[in-house]
């Protein structure tokens, strides 16, 4: 046997090639086999009959037509309640509210009468204030008796003047001071106030200093000495300080 030269190897790849690539093409070539698809199953279906008891429950019920009233029914509720009114009018008394309101009105105008006025009424104050005063206790004999008011007067007991404030005459200061006293049992001032004021301290105070050294007539409810209020006047003028 001849060897083979390199030129041999070639030839034999390439036929070797050629070879492949007509298989290649014989393949592609090929038509391809037919998938088989199975036939449909049928489907069942089943109709059910509703029984009539069912469909008769179903149904909506209407509800019951409320009954009409009769006419005479309700002509007299509504005739007894226009009657009510006219009867709770006619009870209505006019008189009671009017009584109430002249009690009232009558008993406001009494508080609200001053107890003092003004310098010419002290007597008629000090009677009030010994009428309507604290007048000893409750229930003690001769009660009912009439009270005679304390009295001040300056010609009967030694009740100075108060002294007029030096300041006050320098400046002209005048006015007429009123000063409320509780007299005791023994004529004695056990309480002093300023019932009004003349405007200026200076103649207040000396005013309420005289009156609380003072002394007198107690009052009396029948023959039994009480303790009552009195309003003492007591006017500031520069003419009588002279």
């Amino acid at each position: 046997m001849g060897s083979r030269g390199p030129g041999d190897g070639h030839v034999f790849v390439a036929a070797l090639a050629v070879s492949l690539a007509a298989h290649a093409a014989t393949l592609a070539l090929w038509p391809p086999r037919p998938h088989t698809v199975g036939e449909p199953q049928p489907l069942t279906v089943k109709l059910v009959g509703v029984r009539k008891e069912a469909a008769a429950d179903a149904r909506p019920t209407l509800p019951e037509p409320a009954r009409a009233a009769s006419p005479a029914a309700s002509l007299t509720p509504r005739r007894a309640d226009a009657a009510k009114p006219e009867t709770g009018r006619a009870e209505t008394p006019k008189a009671t509210r009017s009584g109430p309101a002249e009690s009232v009105s009558s008993s406001v105008s009494t508080a609200s009468s001053p107890v003092t006025g003004g310098g010419g009424t002290t007597a008629s104050a000090a009677k009030h204030e010994a009428a309507t005063g604290q007048a000893g206790g409750t229930g003690e004999p001769g009660e009912d008796a009439p009270t005679t008011p304390a009295r001040y007067r300056a010609d009967y007991l030694t009740n100075p003047p108060p002294a007029y404030p030096e300041r006050s005459r320098e400046l002209g200061e005048e006015g007429r001071v009123e000063v409320r006293v509780r007299v005791t049992v023994d004529g004695r001032p056990a309480e002093v106030q300023l019932a009004r004021s003349s405007g200026y301290k200076r103649l207040d105070d000396a005013a309420l200093k005289a009156v609380a050294h003072w002394r007198f007539v107690p009052a009396r409810r029948g023959d039994t000495h009480v303790e009552a209020w009195l309003i003492v006047p007591m006017p500031f003028r520069l003419d009588d300080a002279r």
